[in-house]
């Protein structure tokens, strides 16, 4: 189970644009737990958050796949991350930590067409 930011319908369409495969359930990962989904309270925000892209780098262990970096001093993504771990601790439940946060959207081997996007706005959050 994960916490996911969804783009908003502008920033999934300027996605696609970039990555043309980009599938349509692209998100940013707050949070992932080993454990199976289960109904659980959201962190509070204010239902849109803003972040700029950093550029596309290879992510991963020893596989590396494409991601957008996304800007990892952004306070109200900390914020939600900090929210989201203290539900996990509260529910009991493990979070992975494999790896530190670093806000990114996969995109995958595709093809790029021109420039990523600026930036990302997200307007929905669910656990997934």
């Amino acid at each position: 189970m994960y916490l996911a930011l969804i783009p908003d319908a502008e920033s999934l369409a300027a996605l696609q644009r970039f990555v043309p495969t980009l599938p349509a359930d692209a998100h940013l990962t707050v949070i992932h737990s080993g454990a199976l989904l289960r109904p659980m309270p959201l962190p509070t925000w204010t239902g849109g958050l803003t972040l700029a892209a950093q550029g596309v780098r290879l992510f991963g262990g020893r596989i590396k796949k494409p991601v957008l970096v996304l800007d990892k001093d952004n306070v109200p993504i900390h914020s939600i991350r900090k929210q989201a771990e203290d539900i996990l601790r509260a529910a009991r439940l493990p979070q992975s930590t494999s790896w530190p946060f670093a806000p990114h959207i996969a995109i995958g081997a595709g093809l790029r067409v021109g420039p990523p996007p600026e930036t990302i706005r997200f307007d929905q959050m669910e656990w997934r």
